[in-house]
């Protein structure tokens, strides 16, 4: 009998998905519906209360006064009950109400029939504490135990007396068997102005998905003008779904975005295409296409693709949504397929790229690799040896070049030998590599050919003290050796090679360029010692600071060309981290994820007492609301960049939010944004003025003026600034 709850609460959870109380209501006054304190028994019969009781000869159960039923947590309230025995008939009257701990119904009258489950209840008014929903309906009727219908209902999350926004439907069919709902007529009314309708519109009743009209994104940027998405979504199969936008852009005309996702046991991807014809201001054709894609279809064996191609320089720049993405001048095109063994990995890999960027010149593009072959695997031997080997194979082709096949060859021996304070790890290594070319210039051999051996040895020591506070600090001195002989490479050609940035890591490190075109040469010993102090109540480090230095016992004259000048420089610069994080006691379970956050990277010459490379980065956060970020990027002759960013409340209904990214260098800004989210109890509204430089060394910039519609429980209209916030402002996350 008492069922009717659960069709109610049906259409409730339809429009109340992932709905958060606690959070996204926190302006609301507060719902609490308490479950009905049911008598105890001890089977599952319905039970009968009632200050006056009588049963007629027709076989009626009159019940009158305060009369409750009672069945499985839920109360049905009424103040005259009829009870038809022989047609299973209850119909109640006089201050109707159904409850259980969630959800609170009203109705005038209502009539039930036990054995065919029909039911219908007239004037009804509900409350849903967990979504903060309420509303009501004139009838809703169970015609079937499939098939519910509600006749002008009304939906919204507002408190009582406040509809600031409506959702209401003429009628509205909801048809469990299927897990599908109708309704005709819909209106969302937004402070009684009346902002969507629909004479028709089917929904899933459950986390079934449903094609249908998604909610609009609008915005406005100088490269496009008025910019109006309405995305559709298809329901193709259970295994994969598509979505159709049509995007309007006043300053550009309209483009087609599409999509198409799929997933399988084994594989998963998707595949975006997006089109605009005759672009307005371009004058040309405008597409995007790529294709992401993962397959799983042994257990050891991997393959992936990615794949992306646009049809000009300027597409990212026009509608690229951050400077990240208008600043690409390659696309990776690649497809892998990997092995991996209980020793030893395999990749197999094609790679090529798409130049976006017509001013670099055919010999600074990259090769591409058609194709490349790595084994690399090490084997567990006795006394903690290890043996190991890299191989790899690639054929490097480029337009109007030189051509070329490189076979590269590393079998390396390792002695892993370590205490609960020590460690010491030798290894031998020999690299042979060969090369058959194509398309060289005159005087050069097709065939080319080096060997050299590589010997290192890392060792360390770990001492710790307490600290108060059940601190423990730690003392790590760490003696890393290094030596490669001298080979003249300059015969040899440059197809993936390229200086290594210095850092605190490559102090550690045997090579100084990437990929086997180059191998520095060394004789070199490096000290560096690492102190961190351990907060158990932290779970983790609450300070840790590192400092580093190369001692080099000879000259190194490898480069990347003949040009390159010998490097005689008797140590490295002086290369240190920091990293602070302290426990704001104020914060109390939330220090795990917030607090104080400071790390420093600094990189000078001590001859020259000069910087060449700094990183600062601080950070305050207290929870993913209010946050504050503060960096300093600096690199001699190439970079000097400012970046603060911050989202904070700053009443409990306005929260602020703001980035600078600045470059001192250039004396212009890089990309800046501000704006503020106005909460109400049950909608809120997100402004947001962008400003980013377009790559291309033209210093133009593209703005624009983001809004964002967020009701409540139902749905968000407008641009989806959340995405843009959580990658500008680092630790940041919308309420949604």
């Amino acid at each position: 009998m008492l069922t009717a709850m659960r069709w109610l609460a049906a259409l409730l959870l339809l429009f109340a998905v992932a709905a958060q109380a606690s959070e996204r209501f926190r302006l609301c006054s507060p719902w609490e519906v308490t479950a009905p304190e049911e008598p105890s028994f001890n089977d599952q019969n319905i039970r009968f209360f009632a200050d006056h009781a009588l049963i007629d000869r027709e076989g009626v159960s009159v019940l009158t006064g305060d009369v409750d039923v009672y069945h499985e947590g839920r109360r049905l309230s009424a103040q005259q009950v009829h009870y038809h025995e022989r047609s299973g008939l209850i119909e109640v009257e006089q201050g109707v109400s159904l409850s259980d701990a969630s959800l609170q119904l009203d109705a005038q009258r209502g009539q039930l029939w036990l054995e065919t489950e029909v039911a219908r209840f007239d004037a009804v008014r509900y409350r849903y504490a967990p979504a903060h929903a309420r509303g009501g309906a004139a009838r809703l009727e169970r015609q079937t135990p499939q098939r519910i219908v509600l006749h002008d209902s009304s939906y919204t999350t507002c408190d009582a007396g406040y509809d600031d926004w409506r959702l209401s439907a003429r009628r509205v069919i909801l048809k469990q068997d299927q897990g599908q709902g109708t309704a005709r007529d819909v209106w969302l009314h937004f402070y009684e102005i009346p902002i969507f309708y629909t004479p028709w519109i089917s929904f899933p009743l459950d986390d079934q998905r449903k094609s249908g009209v998604l909610a609009p994104r609008i915005g406005n940027a100088q490269a496009t003008g008025l910019d109006i998405e309405i995305p559709y979504y298809f329901n193709l199969a259970p295994q994969y779904d598509a979505t159709l936008g049509v995007r309007m852009m006043s300053r550009r005309g309209v483009m087609l975005d599409t999509e198409l996702r799929y997933l399988t046991a084994s594989q998963r991807g998707m595949i975006s295409a997006d089109y605009l014809p005759d672009d307005q201001r371009y004058a040309e054709n405008r597409s995007l296409l790529s294709w992401q894609h993962s397959a799983r279809p042994l257990p050891r064996l991997a393959f992936d693709v990615d794949v992306s191609d646009v049809s000009d320089k300027d597409y990212f720049n026009h509608f690229g949504a951050s400077l990240a993405v208008s600043s690409i001048t390659h696309l990776e095109r690649r497809a892998d397929i990997r092995y991996s063994g209980d020793y030893f990995t395999a990749l197999g890999r094609v790679q090529g790229y798409q130049t976006l960027d017509p001013t670099i010149a055919p010999e600074q593009r990259p090769y591409q690799r058609l194709p490349q072959w790595v084994l690399e695997g090490d084997v567990p031997g006795w006394g903690g040896l290890e043996y190991g080997v890299r191989a790899e194979w690639v054929a490097f082709s480029r337009t109007d070049s030189m051509t070329g096949q490189r076979l590269d060859l590393s079998p390396r021996l390792r002695w892993a030998a370590h205490g609960p304070a020590w460690f010491f790890q030798p290894m031998f290594k020999y690299r042979t590599t060969h090369y058959q070319l194509a398309d060289t210039p005159e005087m050069l051999d097709t065939q080319q050919q080096r060997h050299l051996p590589v010997f290192s040895v890392d060792s360390g020591l770990f001492f710790e003290r307490p600290l108060l506070a059940q601190r423990v600090q730690t003392l790590e001195p760490r003696l890393y050796y290094l030596y490669v002989p001298y080979r003249d490479q300059d015969h040899l050609p440059v197809f993936d090679s390229a200086p290594l940035a210095f850092g605190f890591d490559q102090l550690f490190r045997e090579e100084r360029f990437t990929g086997p075109d180059r191998i520095g040469d060394a004789n070199q010993f490096t000290a560096a010692l690492t102190t961190r102090i351990l907060d158990p109540a932290l779970g983790g480090e609450w300070l840790r600071a590192s400092l580093g230095q190369i001692i080099y016992l000879n000259d190194r004259r490898v480069g990347l060309d003949a040009d390159s000048a010998i490097q005689t420089a008797q140590h490295s610069s002086l290369v240190g981290e920091l990293g602070w994080r302290p426990r704001l006691q104020h914060l109390g379970q939330h220090a795990q994820d917030a607090g104080v956050q400071l790390r420093l990277a600094l990189q000078a010459d001590p001859e020259e007492k000069n910087l060449e490379h700094a990183v600062t980065q601080f950070q305050y956060r207290t929870d993913a609301q209010r946050v504050l970020n503060l960096s300093y990027r600096f690199r001699e002759d190439r970079q000097q960049q400012t970046d603060l960013s911050f989202a904070w409340p700053l009443s409990e209904r306005i929260d602020m939010v703001g980035r600078w990214n600045y470059s001192l260098r250039d004396q212009r800004d890089l990309e800046s944004f501000a704006g503020f989210e106005y909460n109400t109890c049950c909608w809120a509204v997100r402004v947001v003025g962008r400003r980013h430089l377009t790559y291309g060394g033209e210093g133009d910039y593209n703005n624009g003026i983001y809004a964002q519609l967020v009701l409540k429980g139902l749905t968000s209209m407008g641009t989806g600034i959340g995405e843009l916030l959580e990658e500008g402002i680092l630790g940041y996350a919308t309420r949604d």
